[in-house]
């Protein structure tokens, strides 16, 4: 298997931890601020923690350290695209977790893998072989069960919001895969600053409010949870493509499903166990796709490929 596959596939994992751990805590902050001010204060997080970490590379000497060309004019676009789709699928999410439980709405998210593979394979025509298919329709399949035993019912208002969000952030991800080349440092800054500048703004404009208390919590979930793991996702896209990056990450609903049930408590039915078989069966299912296909979906699938 190629080296640098094996670490972006763990990068990709451990982005899907850092992540899958936020949503039960933003459910616990959910009161101390608006769904557009959570959604300011994540990113804002997100944003700080990306200067601290550029200021830290520079000070030891390892600016280059995660490599990536340098952003210019040409980016703004994308960016600006970015940062949109970022203020909408946020608020979205945010607003869908106030009107669901913290375990459903986690599970929820497991729809995010399937947007993300459908625009990967439209926008930069990524290769869908069997396996990778077969992996899809797997964590497909454990979303839709999960979603339905989260007993909000997947047409719920906060079920919808949730699924309008995976629908903005898998378009968002490939745009991301489009930057995934340059400083993933610099393009997580810029994402979290300005998507946070303008869930702010949008809060401001809709009357939402926030407790002073509830700010450090909210930047410091931000840093990790947004700044850290987008770092990882994009090194990772870089290296294996959106589409199997997205299927990696699909660990993330299932670690906030845990966290969740830790914090408030769950009692897990014999469709949980089956839904997360068929979650690990996916996962394993693009780990071996990652290590026959050599990195971004290449195209030695060739038997199998139905792009």
């Amino acid at each position: 298997m190629n080296s640098k596959g094996k670490v972006a596939s763990l990068a990709a994992l451990a982005s899907a931890l850092f992540y899958g751990v936020s949503l039960p805590f933003v459910k616990a902050l959910e009161e101390g601020a608006s769904a557009s001010w959570t959604s300011a204060f994540l990113y804002l997080g997100a944003g700080c923690a990306m200067v601290v970490l550029a200021c830290a590379l520079r000070i030891s000497g390892h600016r280059d350290a995660l490599g990536g060309e340098p952003l210019g004019l040409r980016q703004v676009p994308l960016l600006a695209l970015m940062v949109a789709l970022n203020t909408a699928s946020a608020i979205a999410l945010v607003a869908g977790i106030a009107l669901s439980s913290a375990a459903a709405a986690s599970l929820l998210g497991n729809l995010e893998v399937v947007a993300t593979a459908v625009f990967a394979w439209l926008i930069f025509h990524e290769p869908m072989t069997r396996r990778f298919v077969a992996a899809l329709m797997a964590i497909t399949l454990s979303g839709l069960l999960l979603g339905w035993e989260g007993g909000d019912g997947l047409l719920s208002p906060g079920a919808l919001l949730i699924m309008l969000a995976c629908v903005f952030w898998g378009l968002e991800n490939n745009c991301t895969r489009a930057l995934a080349d340059y400083d993933v440092v610099a393009v997580t800054r810029a994402k979290g600053i300005f998507t946070g500048a303008a869930s702010a703004i949008t809060a401001v404009c809709l009357g939402g409010s926030f407790e002073p208390a509830s700010v450090f919590p909210l930047l410091g979930v931000g840093a990790v949870s947004y700044g850290l793991s987008i770092v990882l996702y994009i090194w990772a896209q870089r290296h294996i493509g959106a589409a199997r990056t997205g299927n990696l990450y699909s660990i993330a609903p299932f670690v906030g499903a845990a966290v969740s049930w830790i914090m408030y408590g769950f009692d897990a039915q014999p469709m949980f166990w089956l839904a997360l078989a068929l979650s690990a069966l996916g996962v394993i299912l693009t780990w071996e796709d990652v290590s026959r296909g050599k990195g971004k979906g290449s195209a030695e699938e060739e038997a199998g490929s139905t792009a």
